[in-house]
């Protein structure tokens, strides 16, 4: 599958060997790759990190992978990160588990490189439709720039981030006089050029 911009998975795993192995087959895929080898780093990490998909171990040394799942999908920093459990257990109670859980599949091991690329890529499409139905939902159509309802996201973070740290905030209001003007003389194609100019 194409990618435009290098994609980070994070796999979360107690095998060293498995760790090795699935380092080995992201990389030959083309993705940037980051290890955790128990349930507080992979935590850490993925808040710190923000991968686009985690590969999580449902059998770990600290914490098991359902309770961590449980973790990730309860914080606002993680919480959109898709989950694909891997695991040796392929019971059925396992998997619904799993995905009752919050993750979006889940892959029994020993894995078979060919699928574990296919169930990525899948999940890389919907997150590609999810990106792009966010920019067109946050995208002015004709001039490209951040919408009203974008706006209001911004200004609602930066208030409350200046109202926490102590510090001022300041906003410019632009107005194109007589506007109208210009649309009635010259044509509204005419109008959008000068707008997008601006």
């Amino acid at each position: 599958m194409e990618n435009k911009k290098t994609r980070k998975i994070l796999v979360i795993e107690d095998s060293q060997t498995d760790l090795f192995l699935l380092q080995k087959h992201l990389s030959k895929m083309g993705f940037d790759v980051l290890l955790a080898n128990n349930a507080q780093e992979g935590i850490y990490s993925a808040i710190n990190e923000r991968p686009d998909i985690i590969l999580l171990d449902v059998m770990l040394p600290d914490i098991d992978g359902f309770e961590v799942c449980d973790k990730l999908k309860s914080n606002s920093k993680t919480s959109e990160i898709p989950v694909i459990f891997i695991s040796s257990n392929d019971q059925a109670c396992n998997k619904a588990t799993g995905i009752n859980a919050g993750a979006v599949d889940y892959i029994t091991k020993p894995f078979d490189p060919s699928e574990l690329k296919a169930r990525i890529e899948s999940v890389l499409r919907t997150i590609v439709l999810e990106e792009k139905i966010l920019l067109l939902a946050n995208t002015d159509e004709l001039t490209g720039l951040n919408n009203r309802r974008r706006f209001f996201d911004i200004l609602g973070r930066e208030m409350l981030s200046a109202r926490m740290n102590g510090k001022s905030m300041y906003m410019m209001m632009l107005d194109i006089d007589h506007f109208k003007n210009i649309n009635d003389t010259y044509g509204h194609l005419t109008g959008d050029i000068i707008l997008r100019q601006l």
